[in-house]
């Protein structure tokens, strides 16, 4: 008998046909202890500040969502809606029900309309650049995606992505600016591939691994993976380097200062990321030593954020039909424990780093 899994908020998006995305869980995340085939895990670092939206639906745009302050603690924003980002320090953006990308204050003031409609994904660079993917014939047999750069102050650039676009139903970024705010990765989705692109302001193609999702580190390298395994790029020089052959993962999430990568895996590692019915877990690359956590493995884990350099925030999905909510989690690395975050529920959709102030 097969199971459906509640995952998170978003859809699986193909020109004008929508899929719903059943991600999948099963189980308690396991608890490993230190051994000695662990690599040594550093001291605790002192408290970062952080902010975090957290919430919504489990199917469609939905709301309201939870603010989560690490100084201040948590407040409801009553905003209907999917993709939630922090937009600015005191600002968030939002795709609508009506599939228009919103912003506004943290108040809920100073509302204004971004892009009028049709967005399928989207991610802000240092300085209010915005990067969006749109299509242009929706439902159509010769739609193609289209993707926009609307520097601030300046006219936007596109580059054509090709037929088939699709993007996948997690609170990850398929579009995430480098460090330094020059270039942009488009992780690009179409039935039966995926691919990474790296494009420079001007839509220009910089270079294309073939890859699923990947995520930056705070030196400007990429970190991302392959039929083949994990790799890591440096987008300057157009070049890879193969870290751990035969690991294939989705959705990476890089700690603040590069030491470890927390990622989701699941049983079908060819196709489709996420594939109905099937059950992710986390797992946790150290960069330095260039070797995934032995004895490491959180079943049911998935969309995890890092909130400190050795702590991370994640959501455990549970069978569609079940009554319980979704709970987010907190691991820490140098204790190999984990703690509910209290009254938090639902997707980790951002994660802002740093003093509010």
């Amino acid at each position: 008998m097969s199971l459906a899994w509640r995952g998170s908020g978003r859809l699986l998006v193909l020109s004008a046909t929508v899929l719903v995305l059943a991600a999948a869980c099963g189980g308690t995340a396991n608890r490993p202890e230190p051994s000695s085939s662990i690599p040594p895990v550093p001291s605790p670092t002192p408290a970062t500040a952080y902010r975090a939206l957290v919430g919504g639906a489990e199917k469609g745009g939905a709301g309201p969502i939870t603010l989560y302050d690490s100084t201040t603690g948590a407040r409801t924003l009553q905003i209907r809606g999917t993709l939630f980002r922090f937009a600015g320090q005191e600002r968030i953006s939002y795709l609508g029900e009506d599939g228009a990308l919103y912003s506004q204050n943290l108040d809920g003031t100073a509302r204004r309309t971004e892009v009028s409609g049709n967005v399928l994904e989207y991610g802000w660079g240092p300085g209010g650049t915005l990067a969006y993917v749109t299509s242009t014939r929706p439902g159509a047999p010769d739609d193609r995606g289209k993707l926009v750069i609307r520097p601030v102050g300046g006219p936007p650039a596109t580059a054509d992505l090709g037929p088939g676009v699709a993007y996948v139903g997690i609170p990850q970024r398929a579009i995430a600016f480098s460090p330094d705010g020059k270039l942009v990765m488009v992780a690009q989705v179409t039935f039966g591939s995926n691919l990474l692109s790296v494009r420079k302001l001007d839509g220009t193609l910089l270079f294309a691994p073939q890859g699923t999702h990947g995520a930056w580190a705070p030196d400007g390298r990429l970190y991302s993976s392959s039929d083949s395994g994990i790799f890591v790029a440096d987008p300057a020089a157009g070049s890879t380097r193969t870290v751990v052959g035969g690991v294939r993962w989705y959705n990476p999430a890089v700690s603040p200062d590069a030491r470890y990568v927390v990622f989701e895996r699941h049983p079908d590692q060819t196709g489709q990321p996420t594939a109905l019915g099937s059950r992710p877990w986390l797992e946790v690359l150290d960069t330095r030593s260039d070797t995934i956590l032995a004895g490491f493995r959180l079943d049911g884990g998935m969309s995890a954020h890092f909130v400190a350099p050795t702590r991370f925030w994640y959501q455990v999905v549970v069978p569609q039909d079940s009554p319980d909510a979704r709970p987010v989690l907190a691991y820490d690395l140098t204790t190999w424990r984990e703690e509910v975050q209290a009254g938090l529920t639902g997707s980790v959709w951002d994660v802002h780093l740093g003093s509010a102030s």
